[in-house]
């Protein structure tokens, strides 16, 4: 994925202490495995989207970046990185990597249920797959990339 040097937005603005760039990406975000950290992974992704001029992904990767960020509070419970990349082409791929080896796994859910129903809401909003980390210690890393809303 190609990672061009950053450059600060014109507004100065940052996220979670992660600056959203204007260049062809932005810089990872680190969050702490809590509730808030969803609302702020959104956030980061609608800006990093916006900055890259991909308006049209912003409705599947907000919903994607949602519901993994929410997987790793509620299931891994560490501390995680979420990263949005555009690749030469022109293809977007967000990853939220976290330090629990453990894979995600595709629940049946009773129409009842208030919860079970995330890998298929992932199938729905794009194309994920799930990759160890490298490097130190134990991890995954579960990459997505959004489908676009406007159906093309």
């Amino acid at each position: 994925m190609l990672k061009p040097e950053p450059s600060p937005s014109p507004d100065g603005g940052s996220v979670g202490g992660g600056t959203v760039t204007t260049g062809m990406a932005c810089r990872p975000l680190q969050l702490p495995p809590e509730a808030a950290s969803a609302a702020e992974a959104r956030h980061y992704v609608r800006h990093c989207l916006a900055a890259l001029d991909h308006l049209d992904l912003i409705e599947c990767a907000v919903l994607g970046v949602d519901e993994l960020v929410a997987n790793v509070c509620r299931h891994a419970g560490t501390p995680l990185v979420v990263d949005v990349e555009m690749d030469r082409g022109g293809s977007v791929r967000i990853d939220v990597t976290d330090l629990s080896p453990t894979p995600p796994v595709r629940r049946a859910a009773g129409d009842e249920a208030v919860d079970g129903r995330g890998l298929t809401l992932l199938d729905a909003c794009g194309h994920w797959g799930l990759a160890a980390t490298t490097g130190s210690g134990s991890g995954k890393t579960i990459w997505f990339e959004p489908f676009s809303s406007l159906g093309s």
